[in-house]
């Protein structure tokens, strides 16, 4: 869909994807000049998650301002349903009305976490529902021309950012690598921000 839309060396729409304390805003300062410099880009839309208005951004990357929801209470499997249900015509919206006119325009769009995020961390999202509803779900949804999946020793990550133990990051990173070979970009994140950013740009060209 998004990669025939720009014949470039960069994928004009990028997810980039990583749990918690792998260093996805850090790495995202280092490497969007580099991407905007080698691909020709026009400038760049970043949203994070879901191309909503109130997620979105024009040439310029938010503050970094996480919002973890972990110790409410989940919802039950309707109300999940109803969630998904919802957030799958935003989603359709969004790509329609601000991300394909945004690649037409001839920018990068970098969506910080995409709809994987559902199926890699169900309890952000307070969702009760078997993994296979979660990924027709994504599947049905409008898909990245490429996944940058940043990983790093779950020992690493803990030490930057300790809300998740070592168990919770090396399940949420067995999915991370799970998911679609063809988009998937694997990229070492346990380097300098500014090796893991040179890997990331060799990973995306």
């Amino acid at each position: 869909m998004a990669e025939t839309i720009h014949q470039r060396t960069i994928p004009a729409f990028i997810a980039i994807e990583g749990a918690d304390g792998v260093g996805k805003s850090t790495v995202l300062h280092r490497l969007l000049p580099q991407l905007l410099e080698q691909g020709g880009f026009s400038g760049y839309t970043y949203f994070h998650w879901k191309p909503a208005p109130e997620n979105m951004a024009h040439n310029r990357l938010p503050e970094d301002n996480p919002h973890n929801p972990r110790g409410k209470t989940s919802r039950g499997f309707l109300a999940s349903l109803l969630y998904l249900s919802y957030h799958y015509l935003t989603f359709w919206t969004g790509w329609f009305f601000r991300i394909r006119p945004a690649l037409h325009r001839g920018e990068l769009v970098i969506a910080d976490r995409y709809t994987y995020d559902m199926l890699l961390d169900p309890e952000r999202f307070r969702l009760s529902l078997p993994p296979w509803i979660l990924r027709s779900f994504i599947v049905l949804l409008p898909q990245p021309a490429a996944i940058l999946a940043l990983h790093a020793p779950s020992a690493v990550i803990r030490t930057r950012k300790p809300e998740l133990s070592e168990e919770e990051i090396d399940a949420y990173q067995t999915a991370l690598l799970r998911l679609n070979p063809r988009k998937l970009r694997p990229t070492d994140a346990s380097g300098t921000p500014e090796e893991v950013a040179n890997a990331a740009l060799t990973a995306l060209t």
